[in-house]
């Protein structure tokens, strides 16, 4: 049983990090979000809102904050018209993908 219980704890100081390494993204948004609406993160991002941990999903909401924080890489990118535009475009493909989760509905119920 202790085996088990330090596997289980375990695995959840792994997804608390794997989550926490996402939160880099956000300074690159222009070349990570498609990558993370295309490979189906933002789906299991969304699912783990109704993880039993609440560290988890404390982690969930800070990676999905910075991903929609209006300031997104401003300082990063060059700050000319079409990488503002590109930020654009790729923020709204998030939130889009946002939407078609049930992400406002399992954020509510937290």
């Amino acid at each position: 049983m202790t085996i088990g219980l330090h596997r289980f704890i375990d695995s959840e100081a792994d997804l608390d990090l794997a989550l926490k390494a996402l939160l880099p993204l956000a300074q690159s948004p222009i070349l990570a979000y498609p990558e993370v609406v295309r490979s189906g993160a933002v789906e299991r991002l969304v699912g783990l809102l109704s993880h039993e941990n609440m560290d988890i999903v404390i982690d969930v909401v800070e990676v999905i904050n910075e991903f929609t924080d209006e300031d997104i890489s401003n300082d990063a990118e060059q700050d000319d018209e079409e990488a503002e535009e590109s930020r654009e475009d790729v923020l709204k493909q998030l939130m889009e993908s946002l939407v078609r989760v049930p992400f406002l509905r399992l954020l509510y119920s937290i």
